[in-house]
C-alpha cells in the first residue's frame, strides 16, 4: 500500500510540474505582445499619444469624481506646468492634434516639437498649441536595449 501511495504521489508531482496548454498559450501571447511593442513609432506619435492620455484622464476626472485623487496624481506625472493645465479648463473635446513645424534635436537624448490642436468648449472652438520635450533614454537590461521616452509638456 505504501508503494502505491509513493508511486501516485510521484506521478502527481510530475504532472504538476509540467506546463499546461494554457501556460503555453500565454507564453505565445506574451511573445506576440512583446513583438508588437517593439514597432518603431515617430516622436510625433509618442507626443500625440501622451497628450491624448492627458485629455482622457481629464475626462475621467470630470465624469467620475470618485477617481479624482488617483487621476490628479497621474495628471501631475504628465505635466506640472500650470499654464499647460489651464489650457484644458472647461473643455468638451480635443481634436485634430498634429505636429507644427519640424522637430528640433537639442542634443543626443532630447527632442523638441510643437503640437497644435483644437479645444472644443461650450463657448466655441479654440485653436492652441503646446511645446513638447521628449527625453530619450536607452536602458540595457539583461543584454537587451530598451528605449524609454519621457514626454514633458
Amino acid at each position: 500500500m505504501k508503494k502505491v501511495l509513493l508511486i501516485l504521489s510521484i506521478l502527481f508531482f510530475i504532472s504538476c510540474s509540467n506546463k499546461s496548454p494554457q501556460n503555453r498559450e500565454a507564453d505565445i501571447f506574451l511573445f506576440d505582445v512583446k513583438e508588437e511593442e517593439s514597432t518603431i513609432r515617430t516622436y510625433e506619435d509618442i507626443a500625440v499619444q501622451k497628450l491624448q492620455n492627458y485629455v482622457d484622464l481629464l475626462k475621467l476626472k470630470n465624469e467620475h469624481p470618485e477617481f479624482k485623487k488617483e487621476v490628479i496624481l497621474q495628471l501631475e506625472k504628465i505635466s506640472k506646468n500650470r499654464k499647460f493645465q489651464d489650457k484644458f479648463h472647461d473643455f468638451l473635446l480635443v481634436k485634430n492634434i498634429h505636429k507644427v513645424g519640424e522637430e528640433i534635436t537639442l542634443n543626443d537624448s532630447v527632442k523638441k516639437l510643437k503640437l497644435a490642436f483644437e479645444l472644443v468648449k461650450k463657448s466655441g472652438v479654440k485653436y492652441d498649441s503646446v511645446d513638447v520635450k521628449i527625453k530619450i533614454n536607452t536602458i540595457i537590461l539583461e543584454g537587451e536595449n530598451f528605449i524609454n521616452n519621457e514626454v514633458l509638456f
